[in-house]
């Protein structure tokens, strides 16, 4: 994702008002923090409702909770196939 794009969706969460969780990663020895890439202030300003993961996330317990209403991917076949 480019960082054009991390910012475009960063702001389209911050606009949306819903609760979410981010699992953002890097390519591998891309040393980059999450709070580097995102716009400044973006952890402030989403607060408690924006959790943003940087390493591994059980994805498929995530999206299996009650409480998920949607899921955004990349399209990797794991991630089609966890989130069916």
């Amino acid at each position: 994702m480019s960082k054009e794009e991390r910012e475009e969706l960063a702001l389209g969460l911050l606009l949306s008002n819903v609760n979410f969780i981010w699992v953002l990663r890097f390519a591998q020895g891309e040393e980059i923090s999450a709070k580097e890439a995102l716009p400044e202030g973006f952890f402030d300003m989403v607060g408690e409702r924006g959790l943003i993961v940087e390493e591994w996330a059980p994805q498929k317990r995530i999206s299996s909770h009650p409480g998920i209403g949607g899921f955004l991917s990349h399209c990797g076949w794991n991630s089609v196939l966890e989130s069916m």
